[in-house]
């Protein structure tokens, strides 16, 4: 059996698969969702920070551990109180029912 092709988002994005718990399943999931988005996008290209919103929104939904991680490079929090920011809205949502827990 040959070896699957390496996506674009999995080669851009070194260790994605150690930041899910839920499995590679689940994150191979949100990597075809959003290269179809690319893909099938009337656009000719898509700006990288379009994709990075596409995967940190479906991250989100799938698990916060892994969406905080990600979040926290992807949008190079400046210090520590933007981090905090971040993480009381998680909060928050969750609270509300806004947010499924994982």
């Amino acid at each position: 059996m040959a070896a699957a092709k390496p996506s674009i988002v999995t080669k851009s994005w070194p260790g994605c698969y150690e930041l899910v718990k839920n499995g590679r399943s689940k994150l191979d999931s949100i990597v075809n969702a959003v290269e179809k988005y690319v893909q099938e996008s009337p656009e000719r290209e898509r700006p990288t920070s379009k994709i990075g919103e596409q995967i940190m929104r479906r991250l989100k939904e799938l698990d916060k551990v892994a969406y905080v991680r990600f979040a926290s490079v992807y949008l190079e929090f400046e210090d520590v109180s933007e981090f905090m920011n971040e993480l009381k809205t998680l909060v928050r949502a969750r609270a509300t029912g806004s947010l499924k827990r994982a």
